[in-house]
């Protein structure tokens, strides 16, 4: 279990990195969306992202739903990598990976938590 989990860390990860990038690529989408996140009231996050989904045909466009099934994928191998850890734990032969993979997990989370604190802009 203790490898199980690594590697469902490690595919955690690719998945984070895709879902940055996409996102980064989408900025200014994102901008046009949903505009200051700090300083816009729900109701004008929601009325433009529905004059956004009229100007596109009232469909979602088809990065914002690649975005959204990457973080569901990210999300499910993050509880993964969570179980299949502290199963790992409690054997004493990879005990060291499992924790591993739960600190990747833990500062995965950790990170994706507090990215707002982090990001540049």
């Amino acid at each position: 279990m203790a490898m199980v989990s690594l590697v469902l860390a490690s595919v955690m990860l690719l998945l984070g990195a895709s879902l940055v990038l996409l996102a980064a690529a989408h900025r200014a989408d994102f901008q046009g969306i949903f505009g200051d996140l700090s300083t816009s009231k729900p109701d004008e996050m929601m009325q433009s992202y529905a004059d956004y989904l009229k100007s596109h045909g009232g469909r979602p466009p088809g990065w914002l739903m690649a975005l959204v099934g990457l973080f569901v994928m990210m999300g499910i191998c993050w509880v993964a990598t969570v179980i299949c850890g502290i199963l790992g734990v409690r054997r004493a032969k990879r005990r060291g990976v499992a924790v591993a993979a739960l600190v990747v997990a833990g500062l995965t989370s950790f990170v994706f938590c507090c990215g707002g604190a982090f990001s540049p802009g």
